[in-house]
């Protein structure tokens, strides 16, 4: 998951193999499973990411952008990869 901050979605142009890509760049935060071979179910990625956390300072006015990430069979093609992103929010002072 990449969380930009206070400003827009960056975008930028990837090679991957003979194919180009323009996708999000340079987040202000990110989380998540990196290593996409190591799981070949959804049940295992859930497994492995559960409990991840991160904190992000916010004040009044400061707002963010939550930006999925998934390389399995290229997430912008319908059909071919569904699935869930959930995300919980806490609010600490």
């Amino acid at each position: 998951m990449h969380i930009y901050k206070n400003r827009p979605i960056e975008w930028g142009w990837r090679t991957w193999g003979d194919e180009k890509y323009n996708e999000p760049v340079n987040p202000d935060y990110s989380i998540g499973l990196w290593n996409f071979d190591a799981w070949t179910t959804k049940e295992q990625a859930s497994s492995a990411a559960k409990g991840m956390t991160i904190t992000i300072p916010l004040t009044a006015g400061d707002y963010l952008i939550f930006v999925p990430i998934d390389e399995r069979e290229a997430y912008n093609y319908p059909g071919l990869n569904r699935g869930a992103v959930i995300i919980q929010i806490s609010w600490t002072q």
